[in-house]
């Protein structure tokens, strides 16, 4: 977590559901489950960082299908404040076990969204995608 964050990890069951577990984290404003803790991240970091600088955002598992080695429909921000409405590939094979996400500002408004993962062979891995704007 980050210097100003709480996280509380709770576990929880339901007469219809399987013993399970979450994390809240809380921002010092609200509450913020782990997707919106990392959807908030990048969307900072897209407003933030100036031409050159990097942003490591950490894990990104919940905007990922960690089977598929993609990420999710409709949950990455998009620098132009939008957010990506199509699955995409970033170049991992399948059975992730987690990716993690870095993000530049590159010349000419352009971005570069840096990923590292792991397969569930152990293999570290990396991919890159391009954002000029469109």
């Amino acid at each position: 977590i980050e210097v100003g964050e709480w996280e509380f990890r709770f576990k929880y069951q339901g007469e219809s559901v399987k013993i399970g577990d979450g994390t809240l984290y809380w921002n010092g404003k609200e509450y913020e489950r782990e997707k919106e803790r990392v959807e908030r991240k990048i969307r900072e970091a897209f407003k933030e960082l100036e031409e050159g600088e990097v942003r490591r955002i950490g894990k990104v598992n919940e905007l990922i299908l960690l089977s598929h080695g993609q990420i999710k429909p409709k949950t990455l921000p998009q620098p132009d404040g939008g957010i990506r409405e199509k699955q995409m590939s970033f170049g991992a094979g399948r059975n992730l076990e987690w990716v993690e996400l870095e993000v530049e500002r590159i010349e000419g408004g352009e971005w570069e969204l840096r990923f590292k993962y792991q397969g569930e062979s152990g293999k570290i891995g990396d991919g890159t995608l391009y954002w000029n704007g469109k």
